[in-house]
């Protein structure tokens, strides 16, 4: 019984990961740094404290992660100012899906508190989940399950009682960590055969989770 859904924010609720992908390639051309599109992959879903090792063990002291990474935010809110946060297909019908079927909510984010309550003012959603968790409220990163067991937790549940909607690899090895069930809805990063074998479903978009859910609900009505 799935007594509780957590989010993702990045490439699940806010279709932004694009956003940043081309944010760190302007970065790495300005700078002179090979940021391939498999590190950028690698950056996904991570704290910024993981991520600052992640540029010294790939550039040493060749350039800065917080400039860059400020670079890279400062192209973000220009694009956010301009045309507001994008939503991802289907994001306003499963909220409104999970709060009719009384099945609570969390959201279980690598960012920071204050840019996570940006990201919903300026994509017109409100911040209503039943527990919140972000950036460096916990001690480990993904693909550590700390943010996945904090959120459980809060939620007073047993993280076997709930479902992960994750995009990127790092969140899916995160949740899987924690005893979640896990769905994959790809964004940046595609399906592998990692990823399936740790995934309850790999689904295209949250209309399918929707859909998944309902599924689940008629199986333990019967």
């Amino acid at each position: 019984m799935i007594k509780a859904v957590l989010f993702d924010m990045d490439g699940v609720i806010f279709d932004t990961e694009r956003i940043n992908a081309k944010g760190w390639k302007k970065v790495a051309a300005r700078n002179k740094i090979a940021l391939t599109d498999e590190r950028i992959g690698m950056l996904r879903g991570r704290t910024a404290d993981v991520a600052r090792n992640l540029f010294h063990e790939w550039f040493g002291d060749e350039v800065d992660y917080d400039e860059a990474r400020g670079a890279r935010l400062e192209m973000l809110m220009q694009h956010l100012d301009e045309h507001g946060t994008p939503l991802k297909p289907g994001v306003r019908e499963i909220f409104s899906y999970l709060k009719e079927n009384h099945i609570k909510t969390a959201l279980a984010t690598s960012t920071q508190r204050e840019r996570v309550e940006m990201y919903f003012e300026k994509g017109n959603l409100p911040l209503q989940f039943d527990a919140t968790v972000c950036g460096r409220e916990v001690k480990n990163g993904k693909p550590a399950p700390d943010v996945f067991l904090k959120a459980a937790e809060l939620l007073g549940l047993e993280p076997g009682e709930c479902l992960v909607i994750e995009d990127s690899y790092n969140g899916i090895r995160a949740a899987n960590a924690a005893g979640c069930q896990v769905v994959m809805v790809p964004d940046m990063d595609e399906p592998t055969e990692e990823t399936k074998a740790v995934c309850t479903q790999t689904l295209e978009s949250l209309y399918d989770v929707i859909r998944y859910l309902d599924e689940l609900k008629e199986l333990s009505e019967k």
